[in-house]
């Protein structure tokens, strides 16, 4: 996965991780409420209907026929609220008592029932079980117990959003880093690119003014092949260092013969690194070979597999074998880079094509390099809209399999003199 999908992954991850968590507070929250209010309305509504019928009261509404006075009310609140207490159901009570027919307050203990309020209405009758009070409670229907928790629980809440949302922001401060690193690794390589290919681009227009005046010079010859390998090279490897420090590489699509361009550099590796006990080898069935791509970074993919042919020889072997084919069926090119080098591990091979992955060589030490090779060559082909596959047999063979899609258009291939 890139650096900056993995990161906005990241943070999509964490923003859902804490809408989910806040959706579940704040549930849990409001269930909370609705469960305390419920509670506490059937605590008082017990609470009263006991109060109703306690002896204490039965002696009290016993001393009044009709209407209940202010004496009684007042007896009647210090019941309720003693009732309350006995049951556990701490709850702050505004009780008000009123006269049923004038509408006149008769007794209120102005006790203030808080922001979570509620409101329960009953009667209360005289011994003849005739209506002679109208009985009004607002309470607060959270304990104090109950609204300590859901500060607690609030405070909680606060503290996951801003870790949560620090979380986010020193992510996006660290990819923004690592993006400015980028950017700066990017424009030092540029301008080592710069400085690498002007003494080459001066041997090129050198090599073309004294071609006039020796126009038959082997030595010659020898300079602008070389020069232009050296340029090659230059090439892959500032490649590969900025395969090493971006996500994705900047590919300048344009067609290319496939046959010309394998040509060539089997051509010039059989002429540099080629061991003497080795067969390179270059066998053509496509009838096409036109693709679109970018021609530095493909010649790039290719020399990466035969290198590695080469460089992964099987000592034990006395002959060793390297063949390029390339072959279609549809509108897909296939090349192949076969060997009968030491091979790989089948325990290795679903790896091969990760960063910095190198498959341990026991018997081999001189074989340099940073695991980034066939990372590289996957990447540029899957920025071709092509892939590569591999099989092994480890002591025997190796295969690695390049998928090109042809391109349908006929551009004639440059004639070499």
């Amino acid at each position: 996965m890139a650096v900056r999908q993995f990161y906005r992954f990241l943070n999509l991850l964490l923003l859902f991780i804490t809408l989910a968590l806040g959706s579940i507070y704040i549930y849990f929250l409001f269930y909370t409420l609705k469960y305390a209010k419920n509670v506490s309305s059937r605590e008082i509504e017990y609470g009263i209907y006991k109060t109703l019928l306690s002896p204490r009261w039965n002696i009290s509404r016993a001393s009044f026929l009709e209407k209940l006075d202010k004496r009684a009310a007042s007896e009647f609140a210090k019941l309720l609220r003693e009732t309350l207490l006995e049951s556990h159901a701490d709850y702050e009570l505004h009780i008000q008592i009123f006269d049923p027919e004038n509408k006149e307050l008769i007794f209120d203990n102005r006790t203030p029932a808080g922001p979570f309020k509620a409101s329960l209405k009953a009667s209360i009758r005289n011994r003849n079980f005739q209506k002679s009070g109208e009985l009004v409670i607002n309470y607060q229907y959270l304990t104090k117990r109950q609204i300590i928790q859901i500060l607690l629980l609030i405070a909680s809440l606060l503290i996951m959003i801003i870790i949560m949302l620090t979380t986010i922001y020193l992510i996006n401060q660290q990819r923004h880093a690592q993006e400015r690193h980028q950017i700066m690794t990017m424009n030092t390589l540029s301008n080592i690119s710069h400085e690498i290919r002007s003494p080459i681009t001066a041997i090129s227009l050198a090599c073309e003014s004294l071609r006039k005046q020796l126009p038959n010079s082997k030595m010659l010859d020898i300079i602008e092949k070389e020069n232009q390998r050296m340029s090659q090279l230059t090439e892959k490897v500032l490649e590969n260092l900025k395969f090493q420090h971006s996500d994705k590489l900047m590919v300048q699509k344009e067609p290319i013969h496939v046959h010309e361009l394998l040509s060539d550099i089997v051509q010039n590796i059989r002429m540099t690194i080629l061991p003497s006990n080795t067969r390179l080898s270059l066998i053509i069935s496509s009838p096409r070979d036109l693709v679109m791509g970018d021609k530095v970074l493909l010649t790039s993919v290719f020399y990466n597999l035969i290198e590695n042919a080469v460089k992964y020889q099987d000592p034990a072997k006395p002959f060793h074998w390297i063949e390029v084919s390339t072959a279609s069926r549809g509108n897909t090119l296939r090349i192949s880079v076969k060997d009968n080098g030491v091979g790989i591990p089948g325990a290795y091979i679903k790896h091969v094509f990760d960063r910095f992955f190198r498959v341990p060589t026991n018997d081999i030490h001189n074989v340099k390099g940073h695991g980034l090779g066939l990372a590289f060559v996957k990447s540029v082909l899957e920025s071709m809209d092509g892939h590569i596959t591999v099989k092994s047999e480890l002591g025997k063979e190796t295969e690695f399999v390049v998928y090109l899609n042809l391109h349908p258009e006929k551009i004639p291939s440059k004639q070499k003199n």
